[in-house]
Order: C-alpha cells, then structure tokens, then sequence
C-alpha cells in the first residue's frame, strides 16, 4: 500500500461516521479458503497504520477492514493491542457476545486476514478502486 492510498482510506474512514468493530462468529472466523500470508506480512500492516493518527488512539491500533475482493472499506475494523507477554487483535465475537483478543499465530490460521490483504504489500490495487462511490453498508458484518 503507498503512502497515497493510506491517506485516501484515512480520509475515507474518518467520513464513515461510525465504525464497527468486526463481528463474526466461530464458523465465520474459520478459514475457507488456501490462502495464507506471513506473520510478518500482517506485522507489517499493523506497522502501516500504526503510523497513523487516524488509526492509533494510545496504545491500540484500528485496522480498517476492507471487502472481501476490493479494498474498499466495510466500515468495520479489528482492534490490534501490544501487550506485555504477546500482540493481540481483538473482534467482536457473536457467539459470547463479548470482545475476543487473539494472538497473530491464531489470525494467521482465520479468516481475519482475508479482510485485511490489500493492505499487504503483497497485493496492489487502483487508488480508483478506493474512491468508488458505492455507498458503504456499515452495518453488515464482513461475509
């Protein structure tokens, strides 16, 4: 992701209004799918947005969490934390109705990080994929 593309989602996440942190339950946090990406790729977008004073607010970082094919942003995020024994991302867990932190050796092995790739070098894409002016369904959780 170029510094370019990181301004565009900060200026598009601040206009989103209210955000959600991302809701899934057991089943849809379960991987589907052969992807898979290094930890260090997904320590390198927590990096990325770290940077940001629109996503930093103390110690947590909020990564944007975009669709599942598009970089697009859902109006949901996942909270990342730096704790003092392991990192954390937190989610909002449907089935305990409570917020679940877990640690990047488990979001390497869910579907978490499907929502986050296109801010991976790995994957590239328009700054016009970014600026399509779909409205954004906020309340939906990601699928």
């Amino acid at each position: 992701m170029r510094r370019d593309q990181l301004e565009i989602i900060e200026k598009k996440y601040q206009k989103l209004g209210q955000r959600f942190l991302l809701r899934l339950n057991p089943i849809q946090l379960k991987k589907d799918d052969d992807w898979t990406y290094d930890l260090r790729e997904i320590q390198n977008i927590e990096r990325k947005f770290r940077d940001s004073d629109v996503f930093r607010n103390g110690c947590t970082i909020d990564i944007p969490i975009h669709e599942k094919d598009s970089p697009r942003l859902t109006g949901e995020y996942i909270r990342y934390e730096s704790g003092h024994m392991h990192d954390e991302y937190y989610y909002y867990d449907q089935e305990v109705e409570e917020i679940v932190g877990i640690p990047i050796t488990v979001l390497n092995q869910s579907k978490i990080g499907l929502f986050v790739r296109f801010w991976s070098d790995e994957y590239s894409f328009s700054t016009e994929e970014l600026e399509d002016n779909k409205p954004i369904q906020k309340n939906e959780p990601s699928k």
